[in-house]
């Protein structure tokens, strides 16, 4: 499930990143699947990654998540 989940993220942000959805970007993640991410990263991807988090922040809200990224997202 973990696999399928790194796999269906890697297409979605490689498609909006092609498509100049955004040029930069934060990634974060639960600890082991932060990993498994990075090492799912193509080289055009790891271009635009501009910082991760391994936290889970999947229960926060908007206004919540905006406050946690907005240092990383600042750099």
């Amino acid at each position: 499930a973990r696999a399928a989940f790194v796999k269906a993220v890697r297409a979605e942000t490689q498609e909006r990143f092609r498509d100049g959805g955004f040029d930069r970007f934060v990634m974060t993640a639960a600890p082991a699947t932060l990993g498994l991410l990075r090492a799912a990263l193509p080289d055009a991807l790891k271009a635009g990654l501009t910082g991760d988090m391994a936290k889970d922040f999947v229960q926060l809200d908007a206004k919540t998540l905006a406050e946690r990224l907005s240092e990383k997202v600042l750099m």
